[in-house]
């Protein structure tokens, strides 16, 4: 359904999320807050037409509630924007999809938004569906409250947490809308890094989680960092650098530099989402052998919103009991794949590699280059082929040194290595395999 397609683009994926227990400092100024509990659950789209009700969940697809549609009041016509959740404590976003498997009936329907009447401010819809929306056990209107004070949102917002409640929506005089909630923290591993532009440190790690058996990528941490301990983690990172058949551009369009997944660390989070105004969110899931990282495929995977670096875990090791995703399973639904192992991606092969070595007085230098073929597609978010370079030499500062070149034939990937043999290997190199 079109509807519920635009509504999540326009409006629900636009909610800015602020740490809860910072809000009478990060939250905007306003003459007035209009604000309500933020209940846990997931958006669906009531539609009435001609006396008729139907429900539509976050995709558009046509949801089987009848007890909540003969709940509704058919004669509101129009589409109505609200919460499918269950009436605990604590209701849960997976909870809600075994729900809507398993038990329909304990759903219960919070409409908060007059999807029909876009073209009028917020505070004016939240009116809307408090006059047409009656009371109800089954479907019942959002219950909003006004204040003027940052102080007392504050103190509401903690109140509603200390209760078992995710936290609070917040609306301002200029329709701006706000999520109060806590911070999450999780424990990540480092499976790369991103650099600055300068080279004099990290720009960001990249951390991912272990499904079990494979890791998937699902964050860059870039806050929480100093330019002291940004050049700090260069160094520790460089020795653990490999290689990996697949390559991933950061935001400033470096690629990141893959590293064994050794460290540990701790980060915070203001929201774990699984789905954006585009749809469910997928992101890269890797294999290690040890040595390598293997691309496997894009898959349903989740977002950190504004990560933040907290700490090394020391006591953690990188696997599915330290690191695993069930941190986040137990807080928001990761979508199964429908992906069978027949569409499995094919694994990248070694189309070349060759080692040089070079004797000296500080010890042996080595130059690698290793091409490979991928067999994936750009369409599949990966080059046809992929060059590595790396440098190593025990008498420099930085003594790894990595690069990494995409080409889209093995004709252009021959080119490369014959340009960087020429470029990188002079008078007193040895080739050794």
């Amino acid at each position: 359904m079109e509807t519920v397609i635009n509504y999540k683009k326009k409006i629900a994926s636009r909610f800015i999320p602020i740490e809860g227990a910072n809000a009478q400092t990060d939250l905007p100024e306003s003459d007035e807050y209009i604000y309500s509990e933020k209940i846990d659950g997931q958006l669906g789209i009531a539609v009435v037409n001609n006396g008729q009700v139907t429900i539509y969940n976050r995709s558009g697809a046509l949801l089987d509630l009848p007890h909540i549609t003969t709940a509704f009041p058919k004669d509101q016509e129009g589409i109505w924007a609200g919460e499918l959740y269950l009436p605990l404590d604590r209701s849960r976003n997976f909870m809600v999809s075994s729900a809507i498997a398993n038990d329909k009936t304990s759903l219960r329907f919070c409409v908060f938004d007059a999807v029909h009447e876009l073209d009028k401010p917020n505070d004016d819809r939240v009116v809307i569906v408090q006059k047409s929306i009656p009371e109800g056990e089954i479907v019942h209107p959002m219950k909003w409250h006004k204040t003027a004070s940052r102080k007392e949102l504050a103190q509401f917002y903690a109140d509603a947490v200390e209760s078992g409640k995710e936290g609070l929506v917040v609306i301002n005089t200029l329709g701006y809308t706000y999520k109060l909630k806590p911070m999450v923290e999780l424990d990540v591993a480092v499976i790369g890094y991103s650099m600055k532009e300068d080279g004099s440190g990290i720009r960001a790690l990249l951390v991912g989680l272990h499904d079990g058996e494979n890791w998937i990528v699902v964050a860059s941490v870039g806050g929480g960092f100093t330019d002291e301990t940004r050049a700090q983690w260069l160094q520790k990172l460089q020795p653990l650098e490999c290689e990996a058949d697949i390559v991933l551009v950061a935001n400033n369009r470096l690629a990141y530099k893959w590293v064994q997944p050794s460290i540990v660390i701790q980060i915070k989070c203001i929201e774990i989402i699984n789905e954006d105004g585009s749809g469910l969110i997928k992101k890269d899931k890797l294999s290690y052998d040890g040595s390598q990282y293997q691309s496997i495929r894009k898959t349903n995977a989740v977002s950190l919103i504004s990560p933040v670096f907290l700490g090394i875990r020391e006591d953690k090791n990188a696997n599915a009991d330290d690191t695993g995703i069930n941190q986040v399973t137990s807080r928001v639904e990761w979508t199964k794949d429908t992906i069978t192992d027949t569409e499995e991606l094919q694994k990248s092969e070694v189309i070349f590699r060759e080692v040089y070595i070079k004797e000296s007085k500080t010890g042996t230098a080595i130059r690698k280059f290793v091409g490979l073929k991928t067999h994936k597609t750009l369409e599949q978010s990966f080059p046809s082929f992929v060059l590595y370079y790396t440098d190593f030499s025990t008498g420099r500062k930085d003594s790894l040194q990595t690069e990494i070149k995409i080409a889209s034939s093995e004709d252009t990937l021959r080119e490369m290595l014959a340009n960087g043999i020429e470029e990188n290997i002079k008078k007193g190199w040895e080739k050794v395999g």
